[in-house]
């Protein structure tokens, strides 16, 4: 057995009884069958290796702990190692130089794929060892509790712990980064790749704590499964949620950050308990489905048009009517807006000015011309696509 350039403070016996203290600085052997039964401080000698290039020979025989700057991609050989059946195990101490981006390869076979930190000034410590006279070269990153960057294919078979640091996908500029279904992000940092990168989470991941995506979006997602629950979770202001409701069968939901709930879909409007008289924030489609069991329908209050050389264009279903320029009395001749279906009910706004509503003229269909002579004076059509077709007249004026 050879310990090279080792400093052993203390060999003790069994009983822990010190029989000697010594200091080798140059190698010593000790025949095969002496066992050593305890050691005490055991401290490697440093070979500071520099900046390392373009490419550098390491001649593995001469430390056991090696430091170096990386200042190139640099292809690096071993050279030295011990026979055949004696195990030799060595550190190589990495710190990128302040342009960082530097990547060593490796000229001998080494299995595990260490993981190098390619930041600026950053530091990768690695750990080598061989057993067959350099064959084959094992080894992986020392640190588990710094951070460990994952720039390649690898694989962690058993429990990794980030004690203080984090996990880093580096990924490439087209790669995948694989989270197998055992993978779980604990209460430090997953870094996920840069936007050109894909994650990809094999399996079914169980989180155990609420996800923030920082305001990005779900992409290409297929089908979201949610459980249903009680109630909406609390208000928060300037977000909204989206549920499942626990009744039979369940329905989805809409809660605004003042809590108000919104069915979604389902095809018919539900009573909401917590708003008797829900606002729509746009037009309902009821996708020829039918309106039941309704109490009042109410089109609002009236909004006032103004005629403009015999056209107004209506907005809404119930429209006050007043002449151009406020005077006496005024021809309505066509009324533009709307779409097929659509109900219109006019009035005069002053029974001082007469609105004539003109029979064929323009885009207005009446058995006869009709004059709104007073405020209650009432007349109603429906849309075709192309008229107004009169459906009720009202002369109510005192």
């Amino acid at each position: 057995m050879a310990i090279t350039h080792a400093k052993v403070a203390t060999i003790a016996d069994e009983a822990g009884a010190e029989v000697n203290k010594t200091e080798w600085n140059d190698d010593h052997t000790i025949g095969v069958g002496t066992d050593f039964l305890a050691l005490g401080i055991t401290t490697f000698t440093e070979s500071a290796l520099g900046s390392l290039g373009a490419s550098e020979t390491i001649d593995i025989s001469t430390a056991n702990f090696f430091s170096a700057t990386l200042d190139d991609d640099t292809s690096i050989t071993f050279s030295n190692p011990a026979s055949t059946g004696i195990f030799q195990k060595f550190i190589i101490h990495f710190t990128q130089d302040a342009g960082g981006g530097n990547t060593p390869t490796f000229v001998d076979t080494v299995t595990g794929s260490p993981a190098f930190d390619t930041g600026s000034n950053a530091v990768t410590t690695v750990v080598f060892y061989t057993f067959d006279g350099g064959t084959t070269y094992f080894a992986f990153n020392s640190d588990s509790a710094g951070d460990m960057v994952l720039t390649d294919v690898q694989t962690i078979t058993g429990a990794k712990t980030f004690n203080t640091g984090k996990l880093v996908l580096a990924g490439s500029t087209s790669g995948t980064s694989t989270l197998n279904p055992t993978a779980v992000a604990g209460t430090t940092t997953l870094t996920l790749p840069a936007v050109t990168d894909t994650l990809a989470v094999k399996g079914a991941n169980i989180f155990t704590a609420n996800q923030d995506l920082g305001g990005n979006d779900i992409d290409n997602g297929g089908v979201i499964f949610l459980t249903e629950q009680a109630e909406a979770d609390s208000d928060v202001a300037g977000k909204g949620q989206i549920w499942v409701d626990t009744q039979t069968p369940n329905k989805l939901f809409f809660t605004d950050d003042v809590g108000t709930d919104f069915e979604i879909g389902g095809g018919s409007l539900a009573n909401i308990v917590e708003d008797t008289s829900p606002q729509l924030g746009g037009t309902l489609d009821c996708q020829t489905n039918n309106l039941t069991n309704m109490g009042t329908l109410s089109m609002g209050d009236r909004t006032v048009l103004t005629i403009a050389s015999g056209v107004v264009t209506a907005t809404t279903s119930y429209h006050q009517i007043d002449t151009e320029s406020a005077g006496s009395s005024d021809d309505l001749d066509t009324i533009n807006g709307g779409t097929i279906g659509d109900i219109l009910i006019i009035t005069a706004t002053s029974s001082s000015r007469t609105i004539v509503i003109k029979d064929a003229t323009g885009n207005i269909q009446l058995n006869g011309d009709f004059s709104l002579t007073h405020t209650q004076d009432t007349a109603g059509f429906i849309y075709n696509g192309t008229n107004w077709l009169e459906i009720m007249r009202s002369n109510n004026g005192a």
